[in-house]
């Protein structure tokens, strides 16, 4: 059984130690990963990232081989190396929304030419009323074309996400009910693991129409 092997269990304990940005509702997240075409270009990504930081007057709040960590008042960077891609995410005031977004195009565009852009998410996190459904049942969204489960805690929340791109963007609603930065965070960084590996899955769909 994979989930019995060393290597598996190995990677979903990487996976679950990544520090989590924090998150309050009325903020938005980002996030675009990048494929990368050479292993030995983590490094040089990471060091791009510092550079960016350091020409738009970021400081650094973490700073490891695989993680780099940034913030500029409200805004917060994370830069993550994993063994296929270069994973980039921003947490933002949602009335920021546009500056954030010029931000992320900039840091991708900062990366140079060692990968190419292989998927952009927007996590819309709001506060929920009294009277709205509770947290477990599906956010309602314009035009929803399909249903996530994201499991945090024992619990299960299921959101729904419009997959038509806009502004070149899977966009998600994510409802919550009390303001907890690390638990708001986490549930975040994991409908985001699901989004970057569902596109990393469809780059081998054209492959697959070839082999018939």
């Amino acid at each position: 059984m994979i989930a019995q092997h060393t290597v598996f269990k190995d990677a979903v304990a990487e996976a679950h130690t990544r520090r989590a940005l924090p998150l309050n509702p009325d903020c938005v997240v980002l996030n675009a990963n990048i494929l990368i075409d050479e292993i030995g270009h983590t490094e040089a990504m990471l060091s791009g990232s510092r550079a960016w930081a350091q020409s738009h007057d970021f400081s650094c709040q973490a700073n490891s081989a695989k993680e780099l960590v940034l913030a500029r008042a409200q805004i917060l960077v994370k830069c993550e190396v994993h063994t296929e891609f270069f994973s980039l995410t921003l947490s933002a005031p949602m009335a920021d929304l546009a500056t954030a977004k010029s931000l992320l195009a900039s840091l991708a565009g900062a990366q140079g030419q060692v990968g190419h852009l292989i998927s952009q998410c927007q996590i819309n996190v709001m506060e929920r009323d009294n009277g709205e459904a509770p947290c477990g049942s599906v956010s309602r969204q314009p035009n929803p074309s399909t249903a996530v489960k994201v499991w945090l805690n024992g619990r299960a929340h299921v959101l729904e996400t419009d997959l038509l791109h806009h502004d070149d963007f899977v966009v998600y609603q994510l409802s919550v009910s009390r303001r907890e930065p690390e638990r708001i965070g986490r549930l975040a960084q994991r409908l985001l693991e699901i989004e970057t590996y569902r596109n990393l899955a469809y780059l081998a769909v054209p492959m697959l129409h070839t082999l018939g």
